[in-house]
Protein backbone atom coordinates (compact mmCIF):
# COMPACT_ATOMS: atom_id res chain seq x y z
CA UNK A 1 0.00 0.00 0.00
CA UNK A 2 1.47 3.25 -0.82
CA UNK A 3 2.28 5.92 1.78
CA UNK A 4 -0.05 8.24 1.92
CA UNK A 5 1.24 11.02 3.55
CA UNK A 6 0.24 14.99 2.77
CA UNK A 7 3.00 15.17 0.72
CA UNK A 8 2.54 12.88 -1.60
CA UNK A 9 -1.15 12.70 -1.28
CA UNK A 10 -0.65 16.76 -2.71
CA UNK A 11 1.48 15.60 -5.38
CA UNK A 12 -0.60 12.79 -6.90
CA UNK A 13 -3.65 15.03 -6.91
CA UNK A 14 -1.81 17.89 -8.52
CA UNK A 15 -0.89 14.89 -11.26
CA UNK A 16 -4.28 14.26 -11.55
CA UNK A 17 -5.66 17.70 -11.88
CA UNK A 18 -3.20 18.50 -14.89
CA UNK A 19 -4.07 15.39 -16.71
CA UNK A 20 -8.01 15.99 -16.20
CA UNK A 21 -8.28 19.59 -16.60
CA UNK A 22 -5.64 20.36 -18.96
CA UNK A 23 -8.36 21.53 -21.56
CA UNK A 24 -9.99 24.13 -19.26
CA UNK A 25 -9.08 27.85 -19.21
CA UNK A 26 -10.29 28.40 -15.49
CA UNK A 27 -8.22 25.92 -13.95
CA UNK A 28 -5.03 27.36 -15.86
CA UNK A 29 -6.58 31.05 -14.16
CA UNK A 30 -6.68 29.61 -10.62
CA UNK A 31 -3.31 27.85 -11.20
CA UNK A 32 -2.19 30.97 -11.92
CA UNK A 33 -4.05 33.17 -9.38
CA UNK A 34 -1.99 30.13 -6.53
CA UNK A 35 1.40 30.79 -8.41
CA UNK A 36 0.74 34.94 -7.87
CA UNK A 37 -1.02 35.22 -5.15
CA UNK A 38 -1.35 32.01 -2.73
CA UNK A 39 -5.10 32.01 -3.19
CA UNK A 40 -7.16 30.57 -5.25
CA UNK A 41 -9.68 33.47 -5.67
CA UNK A 42 -8.78 36.75 -6.35
CA UNK A 43 -7.97 39.34 -8.70
CA UNK A 44 -5.01 39.22 -10.32
CA UNK A 45 -4.94 41.57 -13.16
CA UNK A 46 -3.35 44.08 -13.50
CA UNK A 47 0.26 42.47 -12.27
CA UNK A 48 0.14 41.67 -8.73
CA UNK A 49 2.38 44.41 -7.09
CA UNK A 50 4.95 42.42 -5.24
CA UNK A 51 6.51 45.61 -4.02
CA UNK A 52 2.98 46.57 -1.98
CA UNK A 53 2.41 43.12 -0.56
CA UNK A 54 5.79 42.84 0.72
CA UNK A 55 5.38 46.40 2.26
CA UNK A 56 1.65 45.66 4.26
CA UNK A 57 3.59 41.79 5.04
CA UNK A 58 6.42 44.23 6.78
CA UNK A 59 4.54 46.33 8.72
CA UNK A 60 4.94 46.23 12.55
CA UNK A 61 1.78 44.83 14.21
CA UNK A 62 1.75 45.81 17.66
CA UNK A 63 -1.83 45.23 18.93
CA UNK A 64 -2.49 42.64 21.61
CA UNK A 65 -3.86 39.70 20.07
CA UNK A 66 -3.15 39.01 16.61
CA UNK A 67 -5.46 36.73 14.75
CA UNK A 68 -3.44 33.77 13.77
CA UNK A 69 -2.99 33.26 9.91
CA UNK A 70 -4.47 30.17 8.55
CA UNK A 71 -2.46 27.38 6.99
CA UNK A 72 0.80 29.38 9.11
CA UNK A 73 2.72 25.85 9.14
CA UNK A 74 2.28 24.84 5.16
CA UNK A 75 5.10 23.98 3.83
CA UNK A 76 5.51 27.50 1.50
CA UNK A 77 8.14 25.64 -0.43
CA UNK A 78 6.56 22.50 -1.46
CA UNK A 79 3.14 24.44 -2.31
CA UNK A 80 4.34 26.50 -4.22
CA UNK A 81 6.97 23.97 -6.40
CA UNK A 82 3.78 21.83 -6.73
CA UNK A 83 1.66 24.64 -8.36
CA UNK A 84 4.59 25.86 -10.27
CA UNK A 85 5.15 22.71 -11.89
CA UNK A 86 1.29 22.78 -12.98
CA UNK A 87 1.97 25.85 -14.51
CA UNK A 88 4.64 25.03 -16.55
CA UNK A 89 3.34 21.06 -17.54
CA UNK A 90 0.07 22.87 -18.83
CA UNK A 91 -0.49 22.95 -23.28
CA UNK A 92 -2.42 25.42 -25.00
CA UNK A 93 -3.09 29.23 -25.57
CA UNK A 94 -4.92 29.68 -22.26
CA UNK A 95 -1.83 28.11 -20.68
CA UNK A 96 0.75 30.06 -22.64
CA UNK A 97 -0.82 33.35 -21.43
CA UNK A 98 -0.69 32.10 -18.02
CA UNK A 99 2.72 31.32 -17.93
CA UNK A 100 3.27 34.58 -20.33
CA UNK A 101 1.74 36.49 -17.23
CA UNK A 102 3.66 34.71 -14.66
CA UNK A 103 6.75 35.16 -16.56
CA UNK A 104 6.28 38.94 -16.04
CA UNK A 105 4.99 38.94 -12.53
CA UNK A 106 7.90 36.98 -11.32
CA UNK A 107 10.35 39.74 -12.93
CA UNK A 108 8.62 42.28 -11.62
CA UNK A 109 8.67 40.20 -8.14
CA UNK A 110 12.24 39.60 -8.04
CA UNK A 111 13.24 43.07 -8.69
CA UNK A 112 11.17 44.25 -5.77
CA UNK A 113 12.86 41.49 -3.55
CA UNK A 114 16.24 42.70 -4.28
CA UNK A 115 15.48 46.64 -3.53
CA UNK A 116 14.51 45.21 0.10
CA UNK A 117 17.44 42.75 0.62
CA UNK A 118 19.80 46.07 -0.57
CA UNK A 119 18.31 47.87 1.77
CA UNK A 120 18.03 45.64 4.76
CA UNK A 121 20.41 43.44 6.69
CA UNK A 122 18.20 40.04 6.96
CA UNK A 123 19.30 36.93 9.36
CA UNK A 124 17.75 34.59 11.56
CA UNK A 125 14.64 37.36 13.15
CA UNK A 126 15.37 39.28 9.98
CA UNK A 127 12.51 40.35 7.40
CA UNK A 128 12.27 37.20 5.26
CA UNK A 129 11.68 35.21 8.44
CA UNK A 130 8.20 36.43 8.57
CA UNK A 131 5.95 33.60 7.65
CA UNK A 132 3.77 36.18 4.95
CA UNK A 133 7.32 37.53 3.44
CA UNK A 134 8.72 34.42 3.05
CA UNK A 135 5.87 32.93 1.39
CA UNK A 136 5.96 35.82 -1.33
CA UNK A 137 10.19 35.80 -2.29
CA UNK A 138 9.55 32.08 -2.60
CA UNK A 139 6.93 31.95 -4.99
CA UNK A 140 8.18 34.87 -6.96
CA UNK A 141 11.70 33.09 -6.73
CA UNK A 142 10.81 29.74 -7.36
CA UNK A 143 8.33 31.08 -10.64
CA UNK A 144 11.38 33.37 -12.03
CA UNK A 145 13.35 29.92 -11.43
CA UNK A 146 10.85 27.74 -13.52
CA UNK A 147 10.47 30.07 -16.28
CA UNK A 148 13.97 31.18 -16.65
CA UNK A 149 14.92 27.04 -17.05
CA UNK A 150 13.40 27.19 -20.03
CA UNK A 151 16.02 29.34 -21.79
CA UNK A 152 17.48 27.83 -25.59
CA UNK A 153 19.24 31.04 -26.44
CA UNK A 154 21.30 33.78 -25.32
CA UNK A 155 20.68 35.25 -28.60
CA UNK A 156 18.31 38.50 -27.44
CA UNK A 157 15.59 38.50 -30.24
CA UNK A 158 12.86 36.55 -29.16
CA UNK A 159 10.46 38.74 -26.33
CA UNK A 160 10.14 35.41 -23.73
CA UNK A 161 14.37 34.88 -24.41
CA UNK A 162 14.44 38.00 -23.46
CA UNK A 163 12.60 37.85 -20.01
CA UNK A 164 13.96 34.82 -19.52
CA UNK A 165 18.00 36.66 -19.77
CA UNK A 166 16.58 38.69 -17.48
CA UNK A 167 15.43 36.83 -15.07
CA UNK A 168 18.41 35.42 -14.20
CA UNK A 169 20.61 39.05 -14.67
CA UNK A 170 18.12 39.80 -11.38
CA UNK A 171 18.42 36.19 -9.92
CA UNK A 172 22.07 36.31 -9.67
CA UNK A 173 21.67 40.06 -8.31
CA UNK A 174 19.23 38.91 -5.54
CA UNK A 175 21.71 36.51 -5.17
CA UNK A 176 24.41 38.75 -4.73
CA UNK A 177 22.93 40.89 -2.72
CA UNK A 178 21.79 38.17 -0.18
CA UNK A 179 25.08 36.74 -0.03
CA UNK A 180 26.05 40.08 1.73
CA UNK A 181 23.01 41.12 3.62
CA UNK A 182 22.51 37.58 5.37
CA UNK A 183 19.47 36.66 3.39
CA UNK A 184 17.34 33.22 4.42
CA UNK A 185 19.89 30.62 3.36
CA UNK A 186 16.48 28.68 2.26
CA UNK A 187 15.93 31.35 -0.20
CA UNK A 188 19.46 31.89 -0.90
CA UNK A 189 19.66 28.09 -2.01
CA UNK A 190 17.13 28.64 -4.47
CA UNK A 191 19.06 31.47 -6.03
CA UNK A 192 22.14 30.30 -6.31
CA UNK A 193 21.13 28.62 -9.27
CA UNK A 194 20.53 31.81 -10.83
CA UNK A 195 24.19 33.12 -10.25
CA UNK A 196 25.56 29.87 -11.38
CA UNK A 197 23.43 29.19 -14.51
CA UNK A 198 24.11 32.73 -15.83
CA UNK A 199 27.70 32.55 -15.49
CA UNK A 200 27.94 29.17 -17.62
CA UNK A 201 26.00 30.92 -19.73
CA UNK A 202 28.60 34.14 -20.22
CA UNK A 203 25.14 36.16 -19.32
CA UNK A 204 26.05 39.50 -18.61
CA UNK A 205 25.02 42.49 -16.31
CA UNK A 206 24.01 44.96 -18.69
CA UNK A 207 25.31 48.62 -18.55
CA UNK A 208 23.60 51.16 -16.49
Amino acid sequence: MKSEVPEAAAERFAVWMCRNYQSDENFSTAVMRKVTTGKGQCQVRPYNNVEDELADALIEDNSLFIEEDQNLYIDEVREAQMWIKMLMCGEGEHWEDAQAYVSLWSYIGLCAIERQAAERIDGPFGWTSRPQVFAICARVILAARAESALLETVEEEDEDEVVRIDLLRVGRRLWEVGSKNDFHPLLLEKLQWFADTANVLGIEDEEE
